[in-house]
Parts: C-alpha cells; structure tokens; sequence
C-alpha cells in the first residue's frame, strides 16, 4: 500500500516536472527548426527512483514519515471510536452524571478536531516530502545524465515518459543508475571516513 502510494504521488508530481534530462552543459532550447547533431538517449525516470541507491534511500524517509503519520491518526482514531461507542451506550450513558456526560461529549468534539487536524498535517507533509524527494532525485538523476553524455556523446538525453517511441537500445536507465549507485557509495564513503577522523581526534588517537 505504501509502494502504491508513493508511486502515485511520483506520478503526480512528474506532470509538473522537466520532462527532459541532460547536464547543465547540454540543457539549452530546442527550437523546432533545430537539428540534433548527436545522438538522443531516454531514461526511466520512475526506474531510477525505485531501483537506484539514492532513490531508495528516499523511499525509506517517506516511508519513515508516512508511516509516523499514519500511527498518530490510527491512535486517534482508537480513542475517538471508544469515546464514540461509550455515547453511543444507553447504559454506560445512563450511568454518566450530568458533568460526566457533558465532558465525553466535550472529549469527542476535541478527538474529532484533532483527527482532521492530523490529516490535514499528513496529507501536508506528504506532499511537502513527495516534492523533495522529486527535486532531491532530479537532481542526481540529472547529475549522473550528464556524466553519461559527456560519456558516450549524447547530445539529449529525455526523460521516455514523453517519448511516443525510441529504440530499445537508446534506454540508458541501467547506465544512469549505476553511475548514481557510484556518486552514492563514495558520498558513503566519503562520510564515513570524515566520521572515523573525527572520532580519532575525539578520542587523541594518531
């Protein structure tokens, strides 16, 4: 369900998005008399978010963040529907003093506002971290598109979402994303080797 979701804010928020990818070098308007000097590539926008290293580090933060929403408004929920059930007792109702009954009454209006509210905080968020995830990844999918044609000597590489047809030979998804997954395992790398310096000179080791 998650996977679902996810997938379908990715569609979402790809209607919105640049429908080519290309390095800064190669990203220039292409009018409809121009002619493409080299040749044009197409890349799995969707694949490299769902496959690549980056992409799926991504997917684990909203889930994070999906998933701690979601235990909030079921939790809610919980307490609303027990509330709800109790007014909807004649016998616990009849055993309710007048104050008691009013302060059920009052405790179901304030769990009912609260619901809304965290929906309204969830759907939010959702979209807010959809959007970063969405700019997050094309900017390394862009990123690892430009080291690919400066490569290989594309002169555009598109995003195949608004190709109608191109060959099976000009999907270059596998190179982009294992250029990405290589960006991603020396950023790790990178890191980790700064966090060992800094807990040697922590600790005074040579």
């Amino acid at each position: 369900m998650r996977k679902c979701l996810l997938y379908t804010l990715l569609l979402i928020g790809l209607s919105g998005s640049s429908p080519a990818v290309m390095s800064e070098e190669a990203s220039r308007e292409v009018r409809p008399t121009s002619v493409v000097s080299g040749p044009v590539a197409v890349v799995d926008f969707t694949g490299c978010v769902t496959d690549s290293k980056y992409g799926r580090q991504e997917q684990e933060t909203f889930e994070m963040l999906n998933n701690r929403h979601l235990s909030s408004i079921a939790n809610v929920e919980k307490r609303l529907k027990e509330v709800r059930e109790e007014l909807d007792d004649p016998e616990v109702v009849d055993g309710l003093s007048p104050d008691a009954a009013r302060e059920k009454q009052e405790l179901c209006q304030r769990l009912t506002a609260e619901l809304t509210q965290h929906r309204d905080i969830y759907y939010r968020s959702l979209n807010q971290a959809n959007n970063k995830l969405l700019k997050t990844l094309q900017y390394h999918i862009s990123k690892a598109a430009g080291v690919i044609a400066a490569r290989k000597k594309y002169s555009v590489i598109l995003n195949k979402e608004v190709c109608f047809f191109y060959e099976p030979s000009q999907d270059i998804t596998a190179n982009v994303i294992a250029e990405m997954d290589r960006e991603y395992d020396a950023k790790v790398k990178e890191i980790s080797e700064s966090e060992d310096l800094g807990r040697d000179n922590t600790t005074g080791k040579p």
